[in-house]
């Protein structure tokens, strides 16, 4: 299957260009996740998103950022998009959900970097459990950059034109999860401006997950279900 090579390549990719140390965390977080994990819920307020824009951080030169939604404009760039190794099932979902997505090209009009969000509620798999979204709220399902993209500072750029997109079109504000593990991606939600809201302790092959506010003013709802019963059909991650 053509997806499958593609991830596969990514992979190897990311062995290669990686230190030992982040290869080796990445394997432990992967393996100990159905056990137990924990994971922290960012937010940021998209009436400061002016603020991710980072000094230093522009976009290369003869890279492009476009953001989109809807079938006519998501479906032109199915193409692109399946040779970046998204799946036509998951490109499929959430274009017909009305997800945004915002999506770096290089000088060829391939696909250098994309970062999805949605505005429904969230099926986070990794501890089994639904976030629930208020009116105005979104949620960053995920951001990649690929494995030889990466270094440039895309994702930076990505994400700051990402949010806002969302400030117009009037959301308050987005959120993401990462895991505890993920030493980097945390990195990166403090240079964005980012505050942890939560954290979440997860078993997940116990139907276990518990989530801890971190701030007063935030105020979050999960709904738990044990691997049992089966998978919601609500959005995946």
């Amino acid at each position: 299957m053509q997806v499958s090579r593609i991830k596969f390549n990514q992979l190897f990719q990311m062995l290669a260009m990686e230190d030992f140390g982040t290869v080796f965390t990445y394997i432990v977080q992967r393996l100990t996740t159905p056990l137990f994990n924990v994971h922290y819920i960012f937010e940021i307020d998209l009436t400061r998103a002016h603020q991710v824009a980072i000094p230093g951080k522009r976009l290369p030169a003869g890279f492009t950022i476009r953001t989109l939604r809807g079938e006519n404009e998501i479906v032109p760039m199915t193409s692109n998009l399946r040779r970046a190794g998204l799946s036509s099932p998951i490109l499929d979902e959430r274009t017909k959900r009305g997800d945004l997505l915002a999506v770096a090209f290089d000088d060829k009009d391939e696909v250098a970097a994309y970062s999805w969000t949605t505005f429904r509620d969230v099926w986070l798999k990794e501890v089994r459990a639904t976030l629930l979204l208020g009116k105005h709220e979104s949620f960053g399902l995920d951001t990649f950059v690929l494995p030889s993209c990466r270094g440039k500072g895309l994702q930076y750029v990505l994400e700051a034109q990402k949010f806002r997109r969302l400030c117009e079109d009037g959301y308050k504000r987005s959120m993401n999860h990462v895991h505890a593990l993920n030493s980097r991606s945390l990195k990166t939600q403090v240079s964005e401006h980012k505050r942890k809201v939560a954290t979440i302790c997860s078993a997940p092959i116990a139907g276990v997950a518990v989530m801890r506010q971190c701030v007063p003013d935030v105020m979050l709802r999960i709904e738990r279900r044990p691997w049992w019963r089966g998978r919601v059909p609500r959005l995946s991650c």
